[in-house]
């Protein structure tokens, strides 16, 4: 979201470093579905076909690797002067409103 977020604020870099995760996350897809897009893997009563042996090892080198990759979204995006002046007092509610709204 912040890629899209960042493109939308005038803050390009995100959105190119957003497409690096989301190649990333769509890898592993390929690799359980076989379409690269629009998986179509969950079907009633279950999915449609087992997952390969390697699936686990594939999403937990995925995931070991997020987290920097997240760091490195918040380094670009926390001193960024257009980030910070497009979300200075944006969406503030009190705990009171919150619960107003349920």
């Amino acid at each position: 979201m912040a890629g899209h977020d960042g493109l939308e604020l005038g803050a390009v870099s995100a959105m190119l470093f957003g497409f690096r995760e989301r190649e990333g996350i769509l890898d592993v897809l390929e690799h359980l579905t076989g379409p690269r897009m629009n998986h179509a893997y969950i079907r009633l009563g279950g999915v449609s076909m087992d997952m390969p042996a390697d699936f686990d090892e594939r999403v937990r080198v995925l995931l070991r690797e997020l987290p920097r990759r997240i760091d490195e979204f918040e380094d670009l995006l926390s001193g960024n002067p257009i980030w910070i002046e497009r979300n200075k007092g944006v969406g503030i509610l009190t705990a009171e409103q919150c619960l107003d709204y349920g």
